[in-house]
């Protein structure tokens, strides 16, 4: 909602736009879909920071200029635009940032348009858990990618774990729980989340923090005996094996 202040009275208006950063074709790169060709919306704004952020000019405007990153768009248009990449062909939106939920209440007038046109795209959401979904998004959503961050993040763990939500999440059966590793001792803190938050181990996702190719390749080697013994399941970052860390990839 916008305020608007007229002759000393003020209006409510409903806002018909999303604030977004980019749109683009690719393969989904991570966790459950990897490898899928899909439609990707991402969103600007986010309510963390973390440290290795790959999208931070989705939402650090100390360093990047937010007029020139982002942009509101009115509903309508972007559907149309969605419509228009998908061809016929994508069957898979992917709605990334950012942290799209901030912008949830616009993100379910969006579906609900898509709904009409694309009546048998699915919807992915990434999400890093902080905030809960509402009953009428997760009604248009096929799978919710929930990646809590990890203290490799450099965020205090109070702002950066929001049990309740995550047991919303672990909750619904079209969840999947995404993590960022870095090193092997971030092993530990992940299974006190998953047991914490009641998070099956076969709902989680093991994936290296890597922003060139080599890295990625090396994180996967290093974790992927961890993650065997742990009962998790490992994720790739194709966009990055192919593209570097290429943006619009």
């Amino acid at each position: 909602m916008k305020r608007i202040e007229t002759e000393g009275m003020s209006i409510q208006i409903a806002l018909r736009t999303l604030r977004v950063s980019e749109v683009f074709v690719s393969f989904q790169g991570e966790g459950p879909s990897g490898g899928e060709r899909a439609v990707f919306l991402r969103l600007a704004g986010c309510n963390l920071s973390c440290v290795w952020c790959d999208s931070a000019y989705t939402w650090d405007w100390s360093s990047f200029k937010r007029e020139e990153e982002s942009g509101d768009k009115e509903l309508g248009e972007l559907a149309s635009q969605l419509d228009e990449l998908a061809q016929g062909t994508c069957r898979l939106l992917v709605l990334t940032g950012g942290e799209p939920l901030i912008q949830q209440h616009g993100v379910v007038k969006l579906l609900k348009l898509l709904s009409t046109s694309q009546p048998k795209m699915r919807c992915e959401v990434e999400t890093n858990g902080t905030i809960v979904p509402s009953v009428g998004l997760a009604a248009f959503v096929h799978r919710f990618v929930v990646s809590p961050k990890l203290a490799n993040s450099c965020i205090d763990q109070r702002r950066r774990i929001q049990f309740d939500s995550l047991r919303e999440f672990a909750s619904i059966d079209k969840s999947a729980f995404k993590f960022v590793v870095e090193r092997p001792e971030d092993f530990d803190e992940i299974r006190f989340v998953c047991d914490a938050a009641g998070i099956p181990s076969e709902q989680v996702w093991i994936m290296p923090q890597a922003r060139t190719s080599d890295d990625c390749l090396q994180g996967l080697r290093l974790m992927s005996e961890y993650a065997l013994t742990e009962g998790y399941n490992l994720s790739s970052r194709l966009h990055i094996l192919l593209w570097e860390d290429k943006r619009g990839r």
